[in-house]
C-alpha cells in the first residue's frame, strides 16, 4: 500500500515538474507566435514609439503579457485597437507580417503616410479612418477574401479607386468619405456592399445600378455625372435638338422638320437663347408661345415688335436680354 502511494507521489512529481518546464521555457521563448511579435515591434517603430504600456521595439510577449489594444488567440494576434491614442509617425510595411490578425483598428490618431501595400491576408476588419493619411489607395487587395468592413474616411487619400477592390467578395461596408478621391465607382458594382459612404469626394461619371440599389449608399459632395437621359430616337428623319429651335431662313420657306409631328399641339414651356426672331418668326411657334404658361429667352433679337407685345402678354414671362431688331 506504502509503494503504491510512493508511485502516485512520484508520478504527481513528475507532472507539476513538467507544468514547469514549459512555464520556464514559455517565459524564457516568449508565447507569442515570433512572427506576430516581429510585426507588432515594427509597428511600434513606424508609429513613433508612442507611449503605450506593454509596448517595445524589440521582442517582448503580446500574448503572454497585458499590451494595450492587443488581443490574442491561443499564441497569435488577433486584433490591435487603438482609437483616439494620438498616435502619429506612419504604419510602415510589416503589417503583412501578422500570422493571423482579424481587425486592426486605428481610428481617430494623427497617422501619415501612405496605406501599406502589403497587408494580412486574413484581415476581418481594417478601420484607419480619422488620420492623416495621404497619396492612393494601393492597389493591395488581390488577396483579401475575408474582408467585410473597410474604413478609410477623413484622411487625405486621392487617386481612383484600385483595380483590386473589385476582388474584395465578402466586403459589406466600404466608407470612403471625405478625402479627394476621383473616378468613376465601376469597381465596387459588383460587390455585396450593403453599407457605402463615398460623401465629399471628387467622383464623377455615371453611377452604375447596381450601386445605386445598394440598401445605405450616400453619395452628397461628389461631381457625378448629372444630366438628364438623353432624348428617345426620333420615329422618321432628321435629329431633333434639346430644345425646339427657330428654323433659319425667311418665314415663307420655314418647314418643320418630320420629327416635330411627335410634339404635343400645345407648348406648356419654350426656353431658347442666343436666336434671332426674323420677320413674322415661325406662325405656328409663335401662335403656341402665347399660349405658353412658360417662356425663356435668352439673348434674342426680336425683329417683330408685335410679336414681343404678344409674348409680353404671356401667362408666366421670363424673357432676359431680349431686344427688338
Amino acid at each position: 500500500m506504502v509503494g503504491n502511494r510512493s508511485a502516485v507521489n512520484f508520478f504527481s512529481l513528475e507532472i507539476l515538474l513538467g507544468f514547469a518546464l514549459v512555464f520556464t521555457i514559455r517565459i524564457s521563448q516568449g508565447y507569442t507566435n515570433p512572427s506576430d511579435v516581429a510585426a507588432i515591434n515594427s509597428l511600434y517603430v513606424a508609429l513613433g514609439s508612442p507611449s503605450l504600456p506593454g509596448w517595445v521595439a524589440s521582442g517582448g510577449d503580446p500574448c503572454g503579457e497585458l499590451w494595450q489594444g492587443v488581443v490574442c488567440e491561443d499564441s497569435s494576434i488577433s486584433s490591435v485597437t487603438l482609437i483616439g491614442a494620438n498616435l502619429g509617425g506612419e504604419l510602415g510595411d510589416s503589417l503583412g507580417e501578422f500570422s493571423s490578425i482579424k481587425s486592426i483598428t486605428l481610428s481617430n490618431n494623427l497617422i501619415g503616410g501612405s496605406i501599406p501595400t502589403d497587408l494580412p491576408a486574413t484581415l476581418v476588419n481594417l478601420s484607419l479612418n480619422n488620420n492623416e493619411l495621404s497619396g492612393e489607395i494601393p492597389d493591395a487587395f488581390e488577396g483579401l477574401p475575408a474582408l467585410i468592413n473597410l474604413d478609410l474616411s477623413s484622411n487625405n487619400l486621392s487617386g481612383q479607386l484600385p483595380p483590386s477592390m473589385q476582388n474584395l467578395s465578402g466586403l459589406t461596408t466600404l466608407h470612403l468619405q471625405n478625402n479627394q478621391l476621383s473616378g468613376t465607382l465601376d469597381v465596387l458594382q459588383d460587390l455585396p456592399l450593403k453599407d457605402l459612404d463615398i460623401r465629399n469626394n471628387l467622383f464623377s461619371g455615371p453611377i452604375p445600378p447596381k450601386i445605386l440599389s445598394i440598401p445605405n449608399f450616400r453619395r452628397d459632395g461628389n461631381p457625378f455625372n448629372s444630366s438628364a437621359a438623353p432624348l428617345p430616337p426620333p420615329t422618321s428623319s432628321g435629329t431633333p435638338p434639346p430644345g425646339l429651335p427657330f428654323f433659319p431662313g425667311p418665314a415663307s420657306e420655314q418647314k418643320p422638320p418630320p420629327w416635330t409631328k411627335t410634339v404635343k399641339t400645345r407648348l406648356d414651356h419654350l426656353q431658347q437663347k442666343n436666336q434671332t426672331l426674323e420677320n413674322q418668326g415661325s406662325p405656328r411657334i409663335q401662335k403656341e408661345c402665347i399660349n405658353c404658361s412658360s417662356a425663356v429667352f435668352r439673348n434674342i433679337a426680336i425683329s417683330n415688335p408685335t410679336f414681343h407685345a404678344q409674348m409680353s402678354q404671356g401667362k408666366k414671362r421670363n424673357i432676359q436680354n431680349a431686344k427688338t431688331a
